[in-house]
């Protein structure tokens, strides 16, 4: 330890008398005061304490390798896509609007033989209206890093589809011979199941995904209050009340897809999705309550979707979206019909078939990240 010595000016008798002053420089640490010996009869040497310095609180080292970030929760509003890897669902609501066509015609083969022969086609097509509001669960949960399974399921809320139209043509090709419009209630659902490799995108777009799924979709119609009329018979219209018709649609296509997502700003993602499928399997029930007839059908044939989507995040884990889906496709087969009525001049009949299908749908709803 050091000290600064202080030695005022005195007189010469007055060096014995006056004590010598020491003033001790602080020290960093705290230590035990000392005193000095001093000779016997003089005054104690005055000893100045030191003042130790506060303590400081000491701050953790910062965490380094996996630790670091072990606890840190995946953000959905990072402005990072493809780190994003956590589960995450979707709610909505939307509006499905368009129709599913059925077509009959061409080759037709009956239990007469004298009814076997090639004829117009269609001689008779049925639209089936699928105007109805519709809610949608939608789900993704990472694989790792690099895969992601994802899937879909969606129900109509209301029943009342808008009015299904059957026409048929006997002479004229172009005029129906017979027309009619019936009340119909639909039940749509639908379901699909993916699994998409994610990728890094590059200057347009920051994320791709190639996908492979499986679509299925069941719509089933009754019809109800159908009015009839004869365009080129000149007979009187007809109305049958109660249910007169029930047709039942499966559909199952395996599918391929790109989607093509882009961070537009820090919370806003626009994704675009496109899925095709070349071999869709069709398979469907029609029954004519009215003229006790039951039809069987089996299909193939190819698909076609697009999607729009908008999702602003909200906070790490909230995001709102809207999304516009549209999908297109047709095929054919063979019909089997089973002709129950008595009178029926043939028990059974087989003839082409056609099915044909278009639809928009508009969604809008919120996800949730976990």
């Amino acid at each position: 330890m050091s000290f600064f010595m202080v030695s005022p000016v005195i007189a010469d008798d007055a060096v014995n008398a006056a004590p010598l002053i020491t003033t001790p420089t602080p020290s960093i640490t705290s230590a035990p005061s000392t005193r000095s010996e001093t000779a016997p009869g003089s005054a104690p040497e005055q000893i100045i304490e030191p003042t130790p310095l506060p303590a400081v609180e000491s701050l953790p080292a910062p965490a380094t390798g996996s630790a670091a970030t072990s606890n840190v929760k995946p953000s959905l509003s990072n402005g990072s896509i493809v780190a994003r890897a956590s589960p995450f669902i979707i709610l909505s609501l939307g509006q499905k609007a368009g129709e599913t066509i059925y077509q009959i015609g061409g080759w037709v083969e009956t239990s007469n033989p004298k009814d076997i022969g090639m004829s117009r086609f269609p001689f008779s097509e049925l639209r089936y209206p699928l105007n109805v509001p519709i809610m949608r669960l939608d789900f993704e949960f990472p694989l790792g890093d690099k895969f992601l399974l994802a899937g879909g399921f969606e129900k109509n809320i209301t029943r009342n589809a808008g009015i299904m139209k059957d026409s048929d043509w006997l002479a004229s090709p172009v005029v129906p011979d017979i027309y009619s419009e019936s009340d119909t209630a639909a039940d749509i659902k639908e379901f699909q199941v993916e699994l998409a490799m994610r990728l890094k995108g590059k200057r347009i777009i920051d994320e791709l995904k190639l996908k492979v799924g499986l679509l299925w979709q069941e719509y089933e119609f009754k019809m109800s209050n159908t009015l009839q009329s004869y365009p080129t018979l000149g007979l009187p219209e007809d109305f049958t009340p109660g249910e007169t018709l029930g047709y039942r649609i499966k559909t199952i296509a395996p599918y391929i897809g790109l989607a093509f997502t882009k961070n537009v700003r820090s919370k806003l993602d626009v994704e675009l999705q496109l899925d095709t499928a070349p071999f869709i399997s069709i398979q469907d029930v029609d029954k004519h309550l009215s003229r006790n007839i039951v039809s069987h059908s089996s299909s193939a044939g190819h698909l076609f979707r697009g999607q729009l989507g908008l999702l602003y995040r909200i906070n790490d884990s909230l995001g709102v979206f809207a999304k516009v889906k549209a999908q297109t496709g047709d095929a054919t087969g063979r019909e089997h019909q089973d002709h129950y009525d008595p009178a029926s001049p043939i028990t059974w009949a087989e003839v082409d078939i056609k099915h044909t299908y278009s639809q928009l749908n508009g969604y809008a709803g919120v996800g949730y990240r976990f």
